[in-house]
């Protein structure tokens, strides 16, 4: 657990669970489409889900137990996409927040503040995210489909299933550090493999989010400094 909200006595964890994951491109991706339906302003912010627990003793957080699901952490062979798509929703939210400091900037309507990004530009990067999250989200449930961790199994076929997802993580592991690849799995973290199921539409999603990001860039007139550091630091 990484920090304690004092006000309302929970604890916040920073690595949020798959279930708060997912819930969260789920709930931006229903703002946009609703937003769409209505005529709407389309979000310029990404909206967090917090991933609480209101005792450190619990098993599950605070979202998973309400809604009687399991809470994962992660899943192994995939803890690199994980990590990759939390930081990117981080980096994309801290862009979206930064205030212009130019005295000349200009508070657009609907803004508390200048931003450096104007507002199409932010509601623009902010689709891109959540089209890259939903496609995310379709790769976390073929992944746990091909494990069998997807389905109405029984108590025991479901912890056979896990026991076995265990073993092929150690034994992809172990294979990666006897080809000497650790540098493609830095910290010990795994990613999708070309062999794995979901792992060429992943791929696609992350290039077309590339160039989504390139083409709100260059269509709001931002600057192509600006474009290239964006695109640099992007953690996926």
């Amino acid at each position: 657990m990484d920090s304690h909200d004092r006000e309302s006595d929970t604890f916040v964890n920073s690595f949020p669970c798959l279930g708060c994951l997912r819930q969260e491109v789920r709930q931006v991706n229903k703002a946009i489409a609703d937003a769409e339906a209505t005529g709407a302003a389309s979000p310029v912010a990404w909206s967090s889900i917090e991933c609480t627990y209101a005792d450190l003793n619990q098993a599950q957080c605070d979202l998973c137990k309400a809604e009687g699901n399991i809470c994962q952490p992660t899943l192994a062979m995939i803890h690199g996409n994980v990590k990759s798509m939390i930081a990117t929703i981080s980096y994309i939210s801290g862009l979206l927040e930064r205030q212009d400091p130019s005295p000349a900037a200009v508070v657009e309507q609907g803004d508390e503040f200048p931003h450096v990004f104007p507002r199409a530009t932010r509601a623009g990067i902010v689709k891109a995210l959540a089209k890259l999250g939903e496609a995310f989200d379709t790769m976390v449930t073929s992944h746990q489909r091909e494990h069998g961790l997807l389905g109405s199994f029984g108590q025991d076929a479901m912890q056979s299933h896990e026991q076995t997802y265990q073993v092929n993580v150690a034994a992809r592991l172990d294979n990666i550090i006897q080809s000497g690849l650790l540098f493609w799995s830095p910290g010990g973290t795994l990613r999708l493999q070309s062999s794995d199921a979901g792992f060429a539409d992943w791929n696609i999603a992350v290039q077309e989010f590339y160039r989504d990001v390139t083409r709100v860039m260059e269509e709001t007139n931002m600057a192509q400094a600006a474009i290239h550091i964006t695109l640099t630091n992007l953690p996926i």
